[in-house]
């Protein structure tokens, strides 16, 4: 880090801009252009709170129900593809139902909108036992299919980028059909507990 003096590591915390991917997008329920920024994170801020040798930060997207800190969708072998779009609905390729023959290759995604390095992901299913995820580089399908949707309110640069804050693990073949309750506790860099859920639902 340019200027900085002291012995390694030096934290280097890079923030999302308050105008997601340059005011571009869907315009949302005020009417502004508030596409996430390309990494997935939602348009929004950070706040540093220090105290003495201390300090923690806090990022509070703008738009979010709750403040949520995470998103939590899946990926899977056939959800992808401008092709589906005219099928289905926003966001509809993300979540539930997946088909029983489709779950071996379903993948759960938690994009943690202020994850680094020191974040720890784990999911669990009903009174399952935990599951660690693992953290992976690759683009948020989310925004993926948000930018894809909106390509004339996009700007014609933004595309979605690898994102270092994505946690992956597969979803296990042998659910049963039904609806199935996944939790997904966050454990961030300053030992902060964050927890979201989904329902997700297997068609026999």
């Amino acid at each position: 880090m340019d200027g900085f003096n002291a012995a390694p590591p030096h934290h280097h915390h890079v923030l999302t801009a308050v105008s997601g991917s340059w005011w571009s997008g869907p315009l949302d329920r005020r009417g502004i252009a508030s596409a996430d920024s390309r990494d997935g994170t939602p348009h929004g801020f950070h706040i540093l709170s220090v105290d003495s040798g201390t300090y923690t930060t806090r990022f509070v997207p703008a738009n979010e129900p709750n403040a949520r800190q995470m998103r939590i969708s899946i990926d899977a072998e056939f959800h992808s593809g401008p092709d589906l779009y005219r099928d289905f609905r926003a966001g509809q390729l993300r979540m539930s139902p997946v088909s029983k023959e489709r779950l071996a290759a379903a993948t759960l995604i938690v994009n943690v909108f202020d994850g680094g390095p020191k974040t720890a992901v784990r999911y669990q299913i009903g009174a399952g036992s935990p599951v660690v995820m693992k953290r992976e580089t690759r683009p948020d399908p989310f925004v993926q299919e948000v930018f894809a949707r909106n390509r004339e309110t996009v700007k014609p640069w933004v595309k979605a980028e690898p994102s270092s804050h994505i946690w992956t693990a597969r979803l296990p073949a042998t659910l049963e059909a039904g609806a199935h309750a996944i939790d997904v506790h966050v454990i961030d860099e300053y030992g902060r507990g964050h927890h979201d859920s989904l329902i997700l639902e297997v068609t026999a």
